[in-house]
């Protein structure tokens, strides 16, 4: 097979969304770019009202941030924990939150099918100020935990500790992996669940986030948000998306099928693939996957590599995904694909 340069590499390494934003969206935001040179609210009180009114909660029991990983760095600061507690391999910007806010690390390896040990994390945190970080499905392994779970696991928890359950990627899950909000609200005080429109909506450049928590403790770490920080166009641009959820939808589903195929193709050449409930695929590092990594690497295909533990794959459009079929030596409905040339 002859291989034939690209001007850039496939992006499958950052779990972005492989789609064009809806057109809807964009005229949405072209129609208000003549107001930028105007503040947004100091306050985010319009997006909160909006979000609780769509989710079907109190405007209290909403957060706003720069993106999901904003509000994790609220929460930090409003906690003020001592410890931050959270399963490896993760996604990069919670030890980094941790060192930002001068909180010491610890890391409580998954089990070898990719979960999370709640048991552990109990363990790390201890009793004291810690902030549990449970990520649900989670970031990179793509395993998720059913709601009883959860309730039961925030149940047992004191008080003291404040638990993040970051759901960035709840949207590609099953129905039987996501949990009622208030229910979650209802087992502890201080949990926040975590969303983004960064994924399944297609807005990352945006950083729209958001997160639910108990009113009093919601009120704490909306506090800790910079003023002016929910701009004009991300509303927009989140509103929109909300009106078009049907357009939206289509485009996760579409997601998941490539999800399940490739998956199941990837299997037949001998390499472990954990199941997933996310936007990508998780190989831990063994059984082939090094030498498949390097293959895709050399094809101009960027994927996530945790060295030693394993390599995170996105879910790229079909087209993208026949080219990842064919560096892999996979059979592809597209025929031969010409593969991008090392950069």
């Amino acid at each position: 097979m002859t291989c034939a340069k690209m001007e850039k590499r496939l992006r499958l390494h950052l779990n972005e969304s492989p789609f064009l934003p809806l057109p809807s969206v964009v005229r949405a935001i072209a129609d208000e770019l003549n107001t930028i040179n105007r503040y947004p609210s100091f306050f985010p009180t319009s997006a909160q009202e909006f979000l609780a009114g769509w989710l079907g909660l109190d405007a209290d029991n909403i957060v706003t941030g720069t993106g999901s990983v904003g509000v994790a760095l609220q929460v930090l600061s409003a906690s003020r924990s001592s410890r931050v507690v959270y399963s490896v391999p993760t996604f990069d910007g919670y030890p980094l939150l941790a060192d930002m806010t001068g909180a010491r690390k610890i890391s409580v390896p998954t089990d070898n099918d990719g979960g999370q040990s709640l048991d552990a994390l109990a363990a790390g945190a201890g009793s004291s100020d810690a902030t549990i970080v449970l990520c649900n499905p989670h970031n990179p392994t793509g395993t998720a935990l059913k709601p009883a779970e959860i309730t039961r696991f925030l149940k047992s928890l004191p008080h003291s500790l404040t638990i993040i359950i970051d759901e960035a990627y709840i949207e590609f899950a099953d129905e039987d992996f996501r949990c009622d909000l208030r229910e979650l609200l209802s087992c502890h005080p201080q949990v926040v669940v975590l969303r983004t429109f960064s994924k399944a909506y297609g807005l990352a450049g945006m950083r729209i986030g958001y997160g639910i928590a108990n009113s009093d403790f919601a009120k704490h770490v909306q506090g800790r948000a910079l003023p002016f920080g929910f701009s004009t166009l991300a509303q927009v641009a989140m509103e929109a998306s909300i009106a078009a959820l049907d357009e939206l939808q289509a485009r996760v589903e579409a997601v998941r099928r490539e999800r399940i195929a490739l998956r199941s193709d990837l299997r037949r050449l001998g390499i472990r693939v954990f199941s997933s409930q996310t936007n990508f695929l998780w190989l831990p590092w063994e059984d082939g996957a090094p030498d498949w990594a390097k293959r895709l690497d050399g094809n101009g295909v960027q994927i996530k590599i945790y060295p030693d533990q394993g390599a995170r794959l996105s879910i790229g459009d079909e087209a993208e995904n026949a080219i990842v079929r064919s560096a892999s030596r996979l059979p592809s409905a597209y025929g031969d694909i010409a593969l991008a040339a090392p950069l």
